[in-house]
């Protein structure tokens, strides 16, 4: 079930990442000038068997104004993959209520 987890600032964001994708998890940060939609980041993973321990799948989602070229390496750099939602920039209020939308039909979540 989607959670929403604490604000973190960058330096905390980075090492939380890092943690997730070590031990298994999936972090997507969206993106306005990422080349991978996330419907093909999807695609690409693997969804855990039913009855095995749930995957950790976070969506990172900036600022309004979008996250720094340097934040946006050092994210990528923990392990984050950066993914669009589509050709149009959505402001920060939309994009993540949509970026759960997709990722919870894309895994079966509401079928």
């Amino acid at each position: 079930m989607p959670a929403v987890d604490e604000v973190r600032d960058t330096r905390a964001l980075i090492a939380w990442v890092a943690q997730t994708v070590q031990s298994g998890g999936v972090v997507l940060v969206l993106h306005e000038e990422a080349r991978t939609p996330i419907s093909t980041a999807m695609e690409s993973m693997r969804l855990p068997a039913p009855g095995s321990a749930p995957l950790v799948l976070a969506v990172v989602v900036g600022p309004e104004g979008g996250i720094s070229p340097e934040e946006t390496a050092a994210l990528e750099a923990a392990g984050a993959m950066t993914v669009r939602l589509g050709p149009h920039v959505m402001r920060t209020a939309s994009a993540g209520p949509v970026a759960l939308a997709v990722l919870a039909h894309a895994s079966g979540l509401w079928e």
